[in-house]
């Protein structure tokens, strides 16, 4: 390839404007290749009419092939002093009955040759690009990833469907920054293990920025030190290359394990910040509801009632923060602690971690709070207590996997509810003629998250196969702390 000549590489080419980085990816496949590339609609559902197309009319004969997964977490490669290439890694498969070892033509004159390798001579080939063996782990997951190259618990750390983002990053950084804090780990082939969960990704990415700035600083004063003492005796000298070896280790580990601290602090203080502005939002809306019903001029008793999807420990910790404010001794309060609260928690299919929320808000305790009911339902009566648009739910609370400008990444399925609070709010605006009383009263979808969940690339990231993204203009608010 051209940026580097007589190496060996991918398909690779730089993004046009206005493009995604998987429309670049099909692009270029078709562009050094006869390859045709499919699309699952399930992935990208706005591409899988236009691959379709092209696969018909443009394949020459060529061989299909299909993306695996929806590409992998970027990676930053160094190309020249402070100036890094960003890549966005994709990999196809290649039907096996397809005989792509026959069929296979290069296209252009960016490549010479190809061939066919394992997964473990590509760890081994050279001379290759930067970041070409890695870029293939960041697209597949680690999935063809050796088992030893990562400490077990680490393993068995990604592999949980039932824990938040906010959890999960916290566990990763006790893990690394503290179990095992002298071994030798790198930190972005930990985040490439859950690309959507951005806390996890910030979170690894702030540990290896911290670890670095300072082995440099006190390289530095080794330096300097070094240079201080140059007229000393050579006695020192003595000491042996394994004592210094297990020095720089131990010097290592106490930095890895002081930056682990910090940052497990800062997620700690930020999580805070973001459980304070949701209990206080939802504060708000219970005062609004006791108000609206006491104006409404009749014996309406229905309970204040807030539904939750999948499970999020800063949801769960919002509303045990709600749950538990301190009475008051005004009229207007105690209203408001005499109102009945119920809380719904939406199975959450697949993977039914509703019930899992559930069953930790039901070990909430309270000694004077209000009555709180908590049940468990099916996806199904939630969109129906939602089409009904009858105010049966005051506020559907969600957390998030990744925040951007104008998109929440969440569990799947939150999209189909958001545009069900939206199709609900049109109906009762077109039927009920007291407006200002339906705005005040109608279903509202509020998500809360911290600020580690800011994502600070143009592109979305990674989707595993769990999560999606939805517009954050279907949102009534998305509650993130200064």
């Amino acid at each position: 390839m051209p940026t580097f000549p007589s190496h060996w590489a991918g398909i690779s080419g730089s993004m046009e404007e206005g493009e995604e980085p998987w429309e670049t990816a099909v692009r270029e496949l078709q562009e050094e290749t006869n390859l045709v590339p499919t699309v699952k609609p399930g992935e990208y559902p706005e591409a899988a009419e236009e691959t379709s197309n092209k696969s018909d009319n443009d394949s020459g004969g060529g061989p299909s092939c299909e993306f695996v997964k929806a590409g992998g977490l970027y990676l930053d490669v160094p190309f020249k002093p402070h100036r890094n290439i960003r890549v966005y890694p994709f990999v196809v498969r290649l039907p096996y009955e397809s005989k792509a070892n026959e069929l296979l033509e290069l296209r252009g004159t960016e490549h010479d040759t190809y061939e066919f390798i394992s997964v473990q001579e590509l760890e081994a080939l050279h001379p290759v690009v930067p970041g070409l063996a890695q870029a293939f782990h960041h697209a597949t997951y680690g999935q063809y990833l050796a088992r030893d190259a990562l400490p077990e618990d680490v393993w068995k750390w990604s592999e949980d469907k039932v824990n938040g983002a906010a959890t999960l990053a916290k566990q990763v950084i006790e893990l690394l920054a503290v179990k095992h804090s002298t071994t030798t780990v790198d930190l972005t082939t930990v985040a490439m293990l859950r690309p959507t969960m951005v806390p996890i990704v910030n979170a690894l990415l702030a540990l290896e920025e911290r670890k670095t700035k300072t082995s440099e600083d006190e390289l530095d004063e080794e330096n300097e030190e070094q240079q201080g003492d140059s007229a000393a005796t050579c006695s020192s000298a003595a000491t042996s290359n394994a004592e210094e070896g297990q020095l720089k280790q131990q010097q290592s580990a106490r930095r890895q394990s002081a930056a682990g601290q910090a940052i497990f602090q800062s997620l700690n203080q930020e999580i805070e910040r973001s459980i304070q502005l949701g209990a206080y939002s939802l504060q708000e809306m219970l005062e609004e509801f006791v108000v609206t019903r006491k104006s409404s001029n009749n014996d309406d008793k229905s309970p204040f009632t807030i539904a939750t999807f999948s499970r999020s420990s800063t949801i769960l910790n919002v509303l045990k923060r709600f749950l538990q404010q301190p009475s008051s001794s005004s009229q207007e309060q105690q209203e408001q602690q005499s109102t009945n609260i119920q809380i719904l928690c939406a199975k959450s299919m697949p993977g039914a971690e509703g019930e899992l929320m559930a069953q930790d808000l039901l070990v909430v305790t309270q000694k004077d709070g209000p009555e709180v009911t908590v049940k468990c339902i099916e996806d199904h009566v939630l969109h129906d207590l939602i089409r009904t648009a009858k105010n049966n739910v005051q506020v559907i609370l969600v957390g998030s996997d990744c925040l951007m400008d104008q998109q929440v990444v969440n569990k799947i399925g939150t999209k189909a509810i958001a545009e069900m609070v939206a199709a609900a709010k049109t109906v009762n605006n077109n039927s009920d003629s007291n407006k200002n009383q339906q705005q005040a009263t109608s279903t509202r979808l509020v998500c809360i998250a911290d600020r580690w969940k800011l994502w600070d690339d143009i592109f979305a990231p990674p989707l595993e196969d769990i999560f999606e993204c939805v517009p954050r203009d279907l949102f009534d608010s998305v509650l993130v702390p200064p």
